[in-house]
Order: C-alpha cells, then sequence, then structure tokens
C-alpha cells in the first residue's frame, strides 16, 4: 500500500463509510488519481482505492457511454 493516497483518519471504524457519498475529488484521493484499473464492466470501470484507515475499496466508475441508466447502475452499487 505504499504510495497509496489515504483519506480518512485511522481511528475511525469502518461503520462510518456505510452509505457514504464521496466527492469526485475524494475518489481522485483515493484511487491515485484512479490509477490501477481492477476491472470494467456494463457502467464503466471499477479502480482500486484505499481509505484512510488501509481498507481497500472498489470504485466503480459509470461510463458517459453507458447505455444503461442511473436506476440501474444504482442498484448495482448499492
Amino acid at each position: 500500500m505504499a504510495n497509496n493516497s489515504r483519506f480518512i483518519s485511522p481511528q475511525a471504524s469502518s461503520h462510518i463509510f456505510e452509505n457514504r457519498k464521496f466527492t469526485y475529488k475524494e475518489l481522485k484521493l483515493m484511487t491515485a488519481n484512479f490509477k490501477e484499473e481492477i476491472g470494467r464492466g456494463g457502467f464503466g470501470s471499477v479502480f482500486l482505492g484505499y481509505l484512510e484507515n488501509g481498507n481497500s475499496v472498489a470504485v466503480k466508475m459509470r461510463s458517459k457511454t453507458s447505455s444503461q441508466g442511473d436506476k440501474e447502475f444504482s442498484a448495482e452499487v448499492s
């Protein structure tokens, strides 16, 4: 995890991240500017990110060219 950006304080417990919305700026920080793509699906790319407490997360970004709608995207990531 060297060189990975940290975002939330190390003392934070994981439950504070449940249903948390992140800004685009925060997502860029967590993913080191979307550096490592770990997957791709019908909606777009998935990137590896890290919370400041060390937990790894998958950050799914909806592609502007996705033919699937916002409702389906929300259902998949919820």
